[in-house]
């Protein structure tokens, strides 16, 4: 008797621990009518930046645009995320315009950080310009999505909530529908791959890519959404049944920077949160126990989930047989003759080691120009960010990078330690996923990712502007 007690004792609070954090945060109706046209303009935005592949694809195709009108069309997010921006301002209850008159913004120090991240790369970019049009298309992929941060920053903490609350709604759609065709639906799965002519990446079972066509990017997206959930939905049962449905689609994803970043990110979250340790731990447990059911159930066995793993290790060994882990060979090889100071350097010459060959001669970016004004491009800087920051700005750009990330991310982190707030503790575990992700992918530049990246990592409300 006095055992059942126990039993009960411990399960109701573990529940309680599990359903009671005091990040859950339920908008109201008089909230919904409150902010009903800042939530349709959310939600308009979101359903561009979801659809506008598939269009773009359908309209254009895969390659960059010939024409004026494709140009336009090129543009469109460029542009939607502008006005955005602009109604944003103008919707907002704290009136960041008001504010501004008053004098009464404060600059945090995450900000003046941001503020010499960009002046420092814009200079690192100049150094090098050699390449005009290169150059301002990179400046627009790095720095155009920073637009969210600006917005976020100045939002009241219920605005930026209840935005992000129909962010992670948004997401969980986009998860239910994708693993659900994936799963149960698979024929009308590959049509769709097979009517936009979206290649069909395999890694042991087909790769998981819905609306964004890469499971990179949607594999990141879901990571994201999960940790929104953790955050945002207080009782136990649904924030199970949404956990199961990210994780799903996250595996099918079979993204290692994603899966490995999201493991390593729940770990962190489990050491620096108490409020959050009951919920890290379920998560993590159901992260695994999906990851190696779907293993048996698609492939009969575990090697699904043990290659993860054990590809990583060889990636990092560098024994991998993988085009990237040449061109990370190649990388290493060119580095070391310019050390070396040795002539016979293919790529990457002496003088570009300190300072690089400037922005845009890398990453996606790299790879659309290099053809045209034929300069050296590395493949692997399409998989590493930190790659493409040395290739871009050399050995000084890396390190300004790495001291002005991290001094970000340490000021997050002893905020929240601080304040114990969960929206500080949403931007810390989120720059903490991006920045492991960048080291085999360049996160920070993805196409949709970008965007909530920088919303998120400005939703801290140190400063009260209601």
């Amino acid at each position: 008797m006095l055992r059942k007690k126990i039993k009960i004792y411990f399960f109701d609070l573990i529940m309680h621990r599990l359903s009671n954090a005091h990040s859950t945060y339920i908008p109201s109706l008089t909230e919904i009518k409150k902010y009903s046209v800042l939530l349709v303009l959310w939600i308009l935005l979101l359903f561009f930046i979801t659809f506008y592949p598939t269009v773009r694809v359908l309209v254009i195709g895969h390659r960059s645009y010939l024409t004026t009108y494709e140009l336009f069309f090129s543009l469109l997010p460029d542009i939607f995320i502008l006005l955005f921006g602009i109604a944003a301002v103008f919707l907002s209850e704290t009136n960041p315009l008001k504010l501004i008159k008053q004098k009464k913004i404060k600059l945090e120090i995450a900000d003046i950080i941001l503020i010499f991240y960009i002046l420092i790369y814009i200079a690192l970019g100049l150094i090098h310009l050699a390449y005009p049009i290169a150059f301002f298309h990179a400046i627009r992929i790095t720095f155009l999505p920073l637009v969210f941060y600006v917005i976020f920053r100045f939002l009241s903490e219920k605005e930026t909530k209840f935005l992000l609350m129909i962010l992670m709604w948004w997401l969980f759609g986009l998860s239910f529908l994708a693993s659900g065709l994936y799963l149960f639906s698979h024929e009308i799965f590959l049509k769709i791959y097979e009517l936009l002519d979206i290649p069909t990446w395999e890694y042991i079972i087909p790769r998981l890519s819905f609306l964004i066509w890469s499971p990179v990017v949607f594999g990141s997206c879901m990571a994201l959404g999960l940790f929104l959930s953790q955050l945002f939905i207080k009782k136990t049962l649904l924030r199970f049944l949404i956990a199961v449905v990210f994780s799903i689609s996250l595996v099918l994803t079979m993204s290692r920077g994603a899966i490995l970043s999201t493991l390593l990110t729940l770990i962190f979250v489990f050491i620096v949160s108490k409020d959050f340790r009951f919920s890290s731990l379920a998560y993590l447990a159901t992260f695994l126990f999906i990851f190696f059911s779907l293993s048996f159930i698609l492939t009969k066995s575990t090697d699904l989930a043990f290659w993860t793993f054990q590809s990583t290790e060889k990636v990092i060994q560098g024994t991998s047989e993988e085009s990237r882990d040449i061109s990370y060979s190649q990388i290493i090889h060119d580095v070391h003759h310019a050390i070396c100071k040795q002539k016979d350097t293919t790529f990457f010459p002496p003088e570009k080691l300190v300072l690089g060959s400037g922005l845009g001669t890398a990453g996606h970016v790299g790879m659309k120009y290099s053809q045209k004004f034929d300069f050296p491009f590395y493949p692997a800087t399409l998989d590493g960010y930190y790659l493409k920051i040395f290739i871009e700005t050399g050995l000084i750009g890396l390190f300004i990078f790495l001291l002005i990330m991290g001094s970000l991310f340490m000021w997050y982190l002893i905020q929240f330690i601080k304040r114990k707030q969960p929206m500080l503790l949403l931007p810390t575990l989120l720059l903490f996923y991006t920045l492991i992700q960048n080291a085999v992918s360049n996160a920070m530049d993805f196409y949709f990712y970008s965007y909530v990246f920088w919303a998120i990592l400005a939703s801290f409300k140190i400063q009260s502007y209601e």
